[in-house]
């Protein structure tokens, strides 16, 4: 749709036939630029074929900008994504992860939603997931003061949990 951005962030599976494409102006729910992710994958046919191949993705709330930022793992069945600008208020941002089940093309989160430390941070606008979706790491341009800072998550059990001390900006203006 027009003015849904889509495109602003992409992430390719190792063997480059799954993509996942977010628009994170896109309107979901009827919430005002919640945002989304759409997945296409070549069928392996000459030429290639793109065609949407998964369930979309889409963010909570209104102004999550949900698909700000997307990586997928290096089969495809895992991914995750940022919402830099979540909750009216706060506006902290955060990382949402899933595994593709594949039974009736559904999703399962996975974790916990991985939320901003403080008011204003951008959590999510840049992530990166490794291959087999154990690992995250969460990029806010806004956190520590506007310096900026990054946080590596593993994934324990069932819950996200940081790993090393948070990466810092140096800078006063990021």
């Amino acid at each position: 749709n027009e003015g849904d951005i889509f495109g602003a962030s992409i992430s390719l599976s190792a063997d480059g036939r799954l993509v996942a494409i977010g628009a994170p102006y896109r309107a979901t729910n009827g919430n005002y630029r919640s945002g989304e992710v759409y997945f296409y994958e070549d069928r392996g046919f000459e030429p290639a074929e793109w065609i949407e191949s998964r369930a979309r993705l889409s963010g909570s709330n209104k102004e999550d900008y949900f698909g700000w930022s997307v990586s997928l793992g290096s089969e495809g069945d895992y991914v995750a994504i940022g919402a830099p600008i979540n909750q009216e208020e706060s506006r902290p941002g955060y990382v949402r992860t899933y595994k593709y089940t594949g039974i009736d093309d559904k999703w399962e989160q996975l974790g916990q939603d991985i939320i901003g430390d403080d008011d204003g941070d951008r959590y999510g606008f840049s992530v990166s997931m490794d291959g087999f979706g154990g690992k995250v790491a969460v990029g806010a341009y806004r956190g520590h003061s506007g310096r900026g800072k990054a946080v590596i998550y593993s994934l324990q059990g069932s819950k996200w949990k940081p790993i090393g001390g948070h990466l810092l900006g140096m800078s006063d203006e990021n």
